[in-house]
């Protein structure tokens, strides 16, 4: 889950352990929560953070992948 007021867009990473980047995507106020297929990445820890284009962080939250 994330949120952003309408109108706003923002860029959704998810990076592993090491910090290293996995996934980005480019997202908006229209949906609350983005579903992503988590095939191809290892079992682990995982961060997903929600930056606007200022920088300004609106959410940031760890999640596991269990293979």
């Amino acid at each position: 889950p994330y949120e952003l007021k309408p109108g706003q867009t923002a860029q959704l990473t998810v990076t592993d352990a090491t910090g290293r980047q996995v996934r980005s995507y480019k997202v908006d106020g229209t949906f609350k929560e983005l579903l992503f297929d988590s095939r191809g990445l290892r079992s682990g820890v995982y961060l997903y953070r929600v930056a606007l284009a200022d920088g300004t962080v609106s959410s940031a939250r760890r999640f596991v992948v269990q293979n």
